[in-house]
């Protein structure tokens, strides 16, 4: 989904319905109960106690709109064009939008958000300035392009994939490529609090100027890459069961949100292979910063 700003041709046609007008309208109800979902909630439950507190959420932010001065949603079809969902949409059905798109970006990109009213706002016009690009495609549509465009997108799931490739083509220098990952201090202290930050500054250096280089097995020609967040590792979401057990004892002095990567060199068809953890996208670029549990040691 293509959401940069600038005058396109039917966007003017579009943003000035009733139904975008609206969007500024939309007003959802504050507080950690509802839309911010509080931190003990999100903390305790990975991601079935987020979903479960989400439908929660949904549930009461309808019953609030469904007083006489909001319309009542229909529903909406993601396959039909999104000039006519979104015109038509009254603040319910907007809502309804807005949670399928989440949802979708969380199952295709790994990208679990948090839902609150700022981000479903923000989502919204985001969906808006792209159907107004062309409000014959549908949502579905829409959202496929997104995922076309996924490896432009800085920190995305296949924005990583085609970094990562590179070590699996032949002739690649492998010794360059894991040099063009070390960290800086500015990378790691953006990720990591103090004393971490520190003590990995200093575990770090030793481990890039000691010439590491990183690579797959003469046979392994395929890629399997686990994405998420920081910031979702530390709320303890269900992905972490997919990063080493040693994050559990670094999650406390996590201080940024930044995308994060797990990943495996292997033979293609197989599950097994060379796995490494670590993979951060910060600053505008990806840098590796493995097992950081054991600066703790």
């Amino acid at each position: 989904m293509n959401c940069s700003s600038g005058t396109v041709n039917g966007e003017a046609a579009l943003t000035n319905t009733n139904a975008y007008k609206a969007l500024e309208r939309l007003t959802l109800p504050a507080g950690p109960d509802t839309w911010g979902l509080s931190v003990e909630g999100r903390v305790q439950g990975g991601i079935m106690h987020r979903v479960q507190a989400i439908l929660a959420a949904t549930a009461i932010v309808l019953a609030e709109m469904s007083g006489p001065v909001t319309a009542q949603g229909n529903g909406f079809d993601p396959r039909e064009p999104c000039g006519l969902t979104l015109r038509a949409a009254s603040d319910t059905d907007k809502l309804l939008i807005a949670s399928w798109v989440l949802g979708y970006v969380a199952a295709t990109d790994q990208d679990t958000r948090l839902v609150d009213r700022e981000n479903m706002v923000t989502l919204l016009s985001n969906v808006f300035k792209a159907c107004a690009q062309d409000e014959t495609r549908s949502l579905v549509a829409l959202m496929q392009k997104h995922d076309q465009a996924g490896s432009e997108v800085p920190g995305s799931k296949a924005s990583a994939e085609r970094f990562l490739n590179q070590f699996l083509d032949s002739g690649a220098d492998l010794a360059a490529l894991t040099s063009s990952l070390a960290p800086t201090s500015a990378d790691i202290s953006a990720v990591y609090g103090e004393p971490l930050a520190s003590r990995l500054d200093a575990m770090y250096a030793q481990m890039y100027s000691a010439g590491t280089r990183i690579g797959p097995k003469p046979d392994q020609n395929a890629l399997s890459v686990v994405r998420t967040t920081t910031g979702s590792l530390k709320l303890g979401d269900a992905v972490l069961s997919e990063f080493p057990g040693g994050y559990a004892e670094v999650l406390p002095h996590i201080i940024g949100d930044y995308p994060i990567v797990r990943f495996k060199f292997l033979v293609k068809g197989e599950s097994l292979g060379l796995a490494f953890d670590g993979l951060i996208h910060v600053n505008g670029r990806w840098v590796l910063m493995p097992k950081p549990w054991r600066a703790l040691e």
